[in-house]
C-alpha cells in the first residue's frame, strides 16, 4: 500500500518464527543470540544479544552510514 519494495526493507529478527519474513526482506539483521538458522541468512550479525542494546546498536550504525554517505566518505 505504501508502494516500499521489500528489497527495501530492512528486518531484524532472532528466532524461527522470523524465517519467513526474513527471507523476503532486502537486508536482514539478528541479534548475536540468534538461532543458528536465522544468523546463517543474515547480512549482519549485531554484537549485542537480543533484549541488551540491539536497537541501539543497529540505530548507530545506520547513522554512521547516513553521515558517512552525506560526507562523502
Amino acid at each position: 500500500k505504501k508502494g516500499i519494495r521489500l528489497a527495501d526493507v530492512l528486518y531484524v529478527g532472532n528466532d524461527l518464527n522470523d524465517l519467513a519474513a526474513m527471507r523476503m526482506a532486502g537486508h536482514r539483521v539478528c541479534p548475536a543470540d540468534a538461532h543458528p538458522e536465522v544468523r546463517s541468512i543474515c547480512q549482519t550479525v549485531l554484537q549485542s544479544r537480543g533484549g541488551d542494546g540491539v536497537a541501539r546498536e543497529l540505530a548507530e550504525k545506520v547513522m554512521r552510514l547516513q553521515f558517512e554517505d552525506i560526507a562523502g566518505k
